[in-house]
C-alpha cells in the first residue's frame, strides 16, 4: 500500500500538467476537483483548504469529521488524511506548497509547532460567515497573484499564506 503521495502524483491524478511542484499552487475546488475521494495517506506537501460548499467526511490519523458546512482545513506531510465526498458540486479553494516554498520567513519548524499543523493539533476549523468572506477574498487574491507577471509574486503569496494561518489562529 502506498504510504506517501508526492505533489507530482497528486497533480497527475487530476491531470494538472501546468502545476509547478515545489513552488506554490492555488485552485478553486470546482475547477480542479470534482467529487473525487482523496485516499488516506500522507502527502509530501502542506495544504490549506476552504470548502464553502460540499458534504463528506475528512479523516486524519486519529479522528474524523462529518462535514456539512464551511470548513477550513490544514494538512501537512506528517499526518495522513483522506476526504470522502458525499455530494457533487463542491466549491471552495485550496493551496499546496512544499517546505522549500516556505523560505526563511515560514520555516517548516515553525509550522510543525503551530496548532494548525502539529500532530494532535486543530486541523479542522468551522469559520463564521464574516471570516469565510475574508478567507475567500484572500484565496482569490492568491489566484490572481499566481497568474500575474509580478516578479516577487511568491513573496506576496507567502504573505497570503501567513494571513490564512493568522486568521485561523484568531
Amino acid at each position: 500500500m502506498k504510504q506517501v503521495e508526492n505533489a507530482n502524483d497528486f497533480y497527475h491524478r487530476f491531470n494538472d500538467d501546468n502545476a509547478l511542484p515545489g513552488k506554490f499552487n492555488v485552485y478553486r475546488i470546482e475547477d480542479f476537483q470534482k467529487t473525487t475521494p482523496l485516499p488516506h495517506y500522507r502527502r509530501d506537501f502542506y495544504k490549506i483548504s476552504l470548502l464553502t460548499k460540499g458534504e463528506g467526511i475528512i479523516s486524519y490519523a486519529d479522528r474524523s469529521f462529518a462535514v456539512n458546512k464551511t470548513i477550513l482545513t490544514f494538512s501537512n506531510p506528517l499526518i495522513p488524511y483522506s476526504w470522502e465526498p458525499a455530494k457533487k458540486n463542491e466549491e471552495g479553494y485550496f493551496c499546496l506548497f512544499k517546505e522549500d516554498f516556505m523560505g526563511h520567513t515560514l520555516r517548516a519548524e515553525n509550522l510543525s509547532q503551530s496548532p494548525l499543523f502539529k500532530v494532535n493539533g486543530e486541523h479542522v476549523l468551522f469559520p463564521d460567515d464574516t471570516t469565510v468572506s475574508f478567507l475567500k477574498s484572500v484565496f482569490e487574491k492568491m489566484i490572481d497573484e499566481l497568474n500575474s507577471p509580478y516578479v516577487n509574486k511568491y513573496e506576496l503569496l507567502r504573505s497570503y499564506v501567513q494571513i490564512l494561518i493568522h486568521e485561523a489562529l484568531k
